[in-house]
């Protein structure tokens, strides 16, 4: 099975947001230092998008939807508001890895159709790919390209994370998925495997983990890059004003 993973991929807040699109940022992942040592810079050039937007202009796209829609009461902790839904994106494991990104661009445009406007753009991944050994086989196996897609969580002109998520769409969204994968490339993205009943929970939270890992690698990588520039802003203008004085 190589469902869509939504888990993990609730952002509650604009910073954290633009936190996800600054790691999945072609020319910024090439400059940045990475926890993730599975990323390959000499494969970053090969990354791309669905609506061709780079950082600046997924920024603008977001905010654009924020200033659009009503925003409700402003909330903290749990109950905070969710302002992005982000959600990776994984190839049929039968699909020959040289179609992939022909069905990355298929797939996002099954998700617009779903989605709209509210797909704000997909980040593809095409310097990840590691060796790593499977969990329940103990083989060892190489791992496929990936997307994130940036979904803007808009009902009815509010912000309900809760409603855009339901169960009801992350089917559609499966079934639409499998259903283009048979069509156009013969294979099925839903193919039966790794369903919950034949799975341990302890793999199943495993998992979960590492992509919840993953997240808030995104957020930690971003936060300290940020944070490397402001102190050599600060450094650059402090020397400069030494200078004039």
């Amino acid at each position: 099975m190589a469902a869509p993973q939504w888990k993990g991929g609730k952002c509650k807040s604009i910073q954290q947001a633009k936190a996800f699109f600054r790691h999945n940022d072609r020319d910024r992942r090439a400059e940045a230092h990475h926890a993730n040592y599975h990323i390959d810079k000499s494969k970053t050039h090969l990354n791309f998008t669905y609506r061709g937007l780079d950082y600046k202009g997924l920024c603008k796209a977001f905010d654009d939807k924020m200033a659009s829609v009503d925003i409700g009461r402003e909330s903290s902790g749990q109950n905070a508001r969710v302002v992005l839904q982000s959600v990776i994106l994984y190839p049929p494991a039968a699909l020959p890895r040289e179609k992939e990104r022909e069905w990355f661009m298929d797939a996002g445009r099954v998700m617009e159709a779903q989605f709209g406007d509210n797909l704000l753009e997909i980040q593809f991944d095409m310097d990840e790919e590691h060796e790593y050994r499977d969990a329940e086989t103990g083989e060892k196996r190489m791992s496929r390209n990936h997307g994130h897609a940036r979904l803007f969580p808009e009902k009815d002109g509010k912000l309900n994370g809760k409603a855009f998520s339901s169960r009801a769409a992350i089917t559609a969204l499966n079934h639409a998925l499998d259903v283009m994968s048979v069509q156009q490339y013969g294979v099925h993205m839903m193919d039966g495997s790794k369903k919950k009943g034949g799975v341990s929970v302890e793999t199943l939270k495993a998992a979960s983990l590492r992509v919840e890992v993953e997240q808030l690698e995104q957020v930690a990588e971003t936060v300290i890059t940020d944070a490397m520039d402001r102190a050599s802003k600060i450094t650059a203008d402090a020397n400069r004003d030494a200078h004039a004085e």
